[in-house]
């Protein structure tokens, strides 16, 4: 990003500064020339500082995303796209993993199979035939 705003000021001050002098009202061969060699160089740096500005692009938006990556509690994208396109597969797994547990670890639910299976020797006649039947 330094290289292209570096480049980018020296063509200024460049294009500035000979513009009057090459695109003058009397262009003679040599100027005509010259303003060809201008424009044939500054092609070349305007190429060179548009590869480095989107290598400069590349690099900010795949920081940006490891970043945001790391957020696996938050949704990137709108939750209607979520809904119709899984397209976020780090949120879909962090909601799996937390419905997994809240499946097996309900207070309710651990409570009343404890009490359900609870060992058959302490467990009344009808208790136990209601448990057998459960089965």
């Amino acid at each position: 990003l330094i290289i292209v705003i570096i480049l980018g000021v020296i063509g200024f001050i460049i294009y500035s500064t000979l513009s009057n002098c090459i695109y003058g009202p009397n262009m003679s061969p040599f100027t005509k020339a010259a303003a060809h060699i201008f424009e044939f160089v500054l092609f070349f740096i305007k190429i060179i500082g548009g590869a480095a500005s989107s290598l400069g692009r590349l690099i900010i938006g795949a920081v940006s995303l490891l970043i945001s990556q790391i957020r696996v509690d938050k949704v990137m994208l709108p939750r209607w796209i979520i809904k119709y396109l899984p397209i976020d597969a780090t949120y879909l797994s962090y909601l799996a993993v937390i419905k997994l547990y809240l499946h097996y670890n309900n207070p309710v639910t651990v409570s009343f199979l404890s009490k359900l299976l609870a060992p058959s020797h302490t467990l009344s006649a009808e208790k136990k035939r209601i448990r057998n039947k459960l089965r």
